[in-house]
């Protein structure tokens, strides 16, 4: 059900159907309520209808349009990302990835390949201690260690930071 003053303002606005129209005509005519709002809002509305609007300058289009032109142009999304970044990625996993196929094909035993032409093809078990266990494993941690220090001192600094703006 709508309220009473939108109900007399879409009376006033001639925006209801005719039966609505009707119905709230004679409720402004019955009841002291209705009648009193409808007073009120009809001359709020006769002095909002004689108000003259304003209108902008001739110059305003102008103005706006030269202020517009001193504001600096906005790069592209390819000028905002680093390349460098993304080169970094990409070096990072051909690096992992050219690793761990290099492993692989270094466990593989190859001398059982001459026997693959009779249906047969033998492999040796991987042995994944050594994954554990080498320098380049150990390397690989260390940097994923500092990274994530990295990453942990830039999200306290910018937790410290807002904070301090927060008691500003």
């Amino acid at each position: 059900m709508k309220i009473i003053e939108q109900e007399i303002w879409d009376y006033l606005d001639g925006s209801l159907s005719e039966d609505e129209r009707i119905s709230i005509e004679s409720c402004i005519e019955n009841d002291p309520l209705y009648r009193s709002i409808f007073e009120e809002l009809s001359s709020l509305n006769d002095t909002l209808q004689t108000l003259e609007l304003d209108h902008p300058s001739m110059s305003f289009n102008r103005n706006v349009m030269d202020k517009v032109d001193l504001e600096p142009n906005p790069g592209s999304i390819k000028s905002l990302i680093d390349k460098r970044i993304i080169y970094g990625i990409s070096a990072f996993f051909i690096l992992t990835i050219g690793g761990l196929l290099l492993f692989l094909f270094a466990a593989i035993d190859w001398s059982s390949v001459s026997d693959a032409t009779n249906g047969t093809f033998t492999t040796t078990a991987i042995n994944y201690s050594a994954l554990s266990e080498g320098p380049f494993v150990k390397a690989f941690l260390f940097i994923d260690i500092m990274l994530g220090l990295l990453l942990l001192d830039g999200f306290l600094r910018k937790l410290v930071n807002t904070k301090k703006l927060k008691n500003i």
